[in-house]
């Protein structure tokens, strides 16, 4: 607002702002995230999230929390995650499968071997994913279960064999357009967490 009416006009003009958040949600959702976070951070290890609630007729944004707590250093919550350039974290896995379906011929019931790799990268790093249950591995799993049960190994081992180019315009096809092969290598977020 500083930008469009100046720091004098924001902070001493009395000026009136009307928006669409409906304020009683937002103190819902609030709530909701922080004991959705609260019951999961132990075995996750995620410790911050974020929640956004829009009107699907108007696209009016009802509810908008950038953070569990904008006051907590120790998880950055004065960063807003719904805006922040994070990566997309296993909400990408779908597409590393689905572009297996597509171009490997693969389906739901194909196996693939959950089981630890590494990987050198172009500049000689050694990189191993991870499950989220750490140092757990299921060896042969079904693409279905492997995905259910979000394994970053095997979508790693199936990115690998992809390729990240085919794995980015398969989603490009489906709407992405700010997602480049580039920075997906970048921050190996094509695939896992």
């Amino acid at each position: 607002m500083e930008a469009l009416f100046g720091r004098d006009a924001v902070y001493r003009d009395g000026l009136v702002v009307t928006t669409t958040l409906d304020l009683n949600l937002q103190y819902e959702a609030l709530d909701i995230l922080e004991r959705w976070i609260s019951e999961f951070e132990g075995i996750s290890n995620s410790h911050n999230g974020a929640l956004l609630v829009l009107d699907n007729r108007s696209g009016e944004v009802l509810t908008l929390i950038g953070s569990r707590d904008y006051f907590r250093d120790d998880i950055q919550g004065n960063v807003n995650n719904l805006i922040a350039l994070n990566s997309p974290g296993s909400s990408f896995k779908p597409f590393v499968f689905l572009t297996s379906f597509m171009r490997l011929g693969w389906t739901p019931s194909t196996m693939i071997d959950d089981s630890p790799v590494t990987y050198r990268e172009s500049d000689g790093t050694i990189f191993q994913p991870q499950n989220p249950t750490r140092n757990r591995y299921l060896g042969p799993i079904s693409l279905r279960n492997a995905l259910g049960n979000s394994l970053n190994v095997p979508a790693f081992k199936i990115a690998l064999r992809l390729g990240v180019g085919n794995i980015v315009d398969v989603a490009k096809s489906m709407g992405f357009r700010r997602w480049t092969a580039t920075t997906a290598r970048r921050s190996r977020s094509a695939a896992w967490t």
